[in-house]
């Protein structure tokens, strides 16, 4: 989940950009706006759509803390990071 709210952002952390392949891309373009210096409030803004997301997994707080370290592991120190933490 953390992978695939990186993925959404549209720019790797170079500031290169890439387009994101998703029938909702212009939402998600529009939350990382809305919440991409808050990476606590950005995960919580995709957690909470309900099309998207079930709501009982939503509403799971360790999902919802592991989603949001995974997210700032990712942002702060990359894919290589990450997966070095696994």
């Amino acid at each position: 989940m953390a992978a695939w709210i990186r993925y959404t952002a549209g720019q790797d952390l170079q500031g290169n950009s890439y387009p994101v392949d998703d029938p909702l891309a212009k939402r998600f373009a529009e939350l990382h706006q809305m919440h991409g210096s808050d990476p606590r409030a950005l995960v919580a803004a995709y957690l909470a759509m309900d099309d998207v997301v079930p709501n009982a997994l939503a509403q799971d707080d360790a999902f919802a803390q592991a989603v949001l370290v995974a997210y700032q592991t990712l942002t702060q120190g990359g894919l290589r990071e990450a997966l070095a933490g696994l």
